[in-house]
This record gives structure tokens, sequence and C-alpha cells, in this order.
């Protein structure tokens, strides 16, 4: 009998994601699928499940936010295992651009027809994203976040830690930007990389991102006032940033960005390392299921 493993992350949406499992569970069993049910630990303990199960199982659900999708991709790997999504995190990024269901039993029923579109997959020293990548800022905030963390975050959460970051006038070091082996010049400070149009929360940086077109899209901001910083976010929540003459986009196979000191970057909302890092995609090799009216809809507007 082909396997269903779902797993899920206990401190995601306020212990709803426990709920959703069992939810799922029982509605699956009943349609006669074999289910497991696991329960992350810890941080990475989703990737090692994913690792572990991929030999035998028929598809993997994640129920939880996007780091529990990004740490059953990084266990997967090349694995052609699909993987379903029930967005119980904070933010919920891919399941909002692939327009995924929270309910259970829409979830369920796409899960059963299988339909799967295949994603590109970013890459940056060894790990796997599927969002976005951030230098500056976010990258900051979203460290700060995370070392305080004891249990479920939400958007308020990131937002309250970027203005504080705005608030203290943290200094941002100037970034060197090679995309595709040509040099950006201009005096860029913050740079996000994305592999989809939606940021978190009401926020688009990188508004033409596709996740299958075999590219990945950057948008670089070259100012750091405190007046600037919060003229740009408001310019990204009603998605005009791209009028402004200091806010450069463009798009790559690879990206390279280095500066002269310690600069943090995160991936998919999570601290991931700091500069030098050199961003590359791998296109169409994740397979993610999703409704079939969806797939439609995207194949026909490519």
């Amino acid at each position: 009998m082909d396997e269903i493993h779902l797993i899920y992350n206990p401190i995601s949406g306020m212990a709803r994601s426990a709920r959703a499992a069992k939810a799922l569970a029982h509605l699956l069993r009943k349609d006669g699928w074999k289910v497991e049910v696991h329960a992350t630990q810890k941080p990475g303990h989703a990737t090692r499940l994913a690792q572990n199960l991929k030999a035998r199982a028929h598809m993997l659900v994640t129920i939880g936010g996007d780091g529990t999708i990004n740490e059953v991709v990084n266990g997967l790997g090349d694995s052609p295992l699909p993987i379903g999504i029930v967005p119980r995190g904070a933010a919920n990024v891919l399941a909002k651009e692939l327009g995924l269901p929270r309910a259970v039993r829409k979830a369920k029923r796409i899960i059963e027809e299988g339909s799967v579109a295949k994603l590109d997959v970013g890459v940056v020293g060894g790990r796997r994203f599927l969002l976005m990548a951030g230098v500056g800022l976010d990258a900051r905030a979203t460290a700060v976040v995370h070392s305080r963390r004891t249990g479920s975050v939400n958007f308020f959460n990131y937002a309250a830690a970027v203005l504080k970051t705005i608030a203290v006038g943290h200094r941002f070091p100037e970034l060197q930007i090679v995309v595709d082996g040509e040099e950006v010049k201009k005096d860029v400070r913050l740079a996000i990389v994305g592999n989809v149009r939606s940021y978190g929360g009401p926020f688009e940086f990188t508004s033409f991102a596709r996740p299958d077109d075999a590219l990945l899209d950057i948008c670089l901001f070259e100012k750091t006032t405190q007046f600037d910083l919060l003229r740009f976010l408001w310019a990204s929540f009603t998605k005009t940033h791209l009028n402004y003459s200091d806010v450069h986009y463009m798009r790559g196979k690879e990206i390279v960005i280095t500066a002269d000191e310690s600069v943090p970057y995160q991936l998919d909302g999570d601290p991931a390392g700091s500069l030098p890092a050199r961003f590359t995609v791998l296109p169409q090799v994740l397979p993610i299921v999703v409704d079939k009216a969806w797939k439609t809809l995207w194949e026909n507007a490519s």
C-alpha cells in the first residue's frame, strides 16, 4: 500500500499544525491510505525525517510554515518524491504563491488528486531555498527573531524586529553584486534574491519572479537612512518600489554577492550564514502537489 507521511512542526501556527495533522491523517486513512505522522522536535529535524523517509514514501506532506518546507526540500535533495503542503506558518509564502488552501478537507482533495508542478530551487553554499534570500535589513531582523524564539512566530514578530533595526540606525555595508558575470555598478546596501513574487505578509520585492522560469530575480536598494528604509518598505507594500531611481531590478541564473566585512543573509526566513554567497538555480527539479485548476491556469499563462 502507498504510504503518505505527514511532517508537522508543533510550534507553527500556535499548535494548530498538530490539530491539522491529526485531522488530515484521519481523513486520508478513511480513504484507505497508509499514513504515518511525524512531529519535528528541533530545527533541522524535518530534514533528517525527509532523508529517512524518502525511500519508502509515496508522498511527504508538510504541515507548518515555509521553514518546515525548506527543511524537507533540503532533506529530499534530488529525490522525485512529491511534496504536499498544508500551510500553518507565520507567512506561508509558498502556499500563497501556489494558491494552496489552509482548509484540511480541501488540502486532502488536492493531495489525493496528486497533480504535480515542477518548481525551480535556488542553491547557495550547498543549501536549497524555494522563496527568497535577503541580505542586509531583513537578514539582521531575522537573526534577532530566531535568537529569541521560544515558540510560534508571526508576521508582527518580524515587523517589530525590522522596525527596531531601522530605529537603532544600523549601518549597512556596501555590497558587491555580480549577475551572470556582469558587475552591478551601483552603491547597493540591501538585496533581495527571489524565486517567487511574494516576500511575506503584504510585501512584494521581486515582482516579476516565477518559480518555474529557470531564473532568479534580484531587487537592490541603495540607501539606508531611516527615512529611506521606511520609504522602501512602504513602496514595496504598495508595490510601487520599482518606480524609484535608487531601486534596481534584474534577473539571472547566477548571482554573486560579496562585501568587505561580515554581512549576514537569510534563506526562506531563517538565518543562513554570512557573505560571500553565490546563488544559482536548479530548473524545475522540485515536485509540489498543487490544485489541478490552479496548475491549468498557470500553464496557460506561461
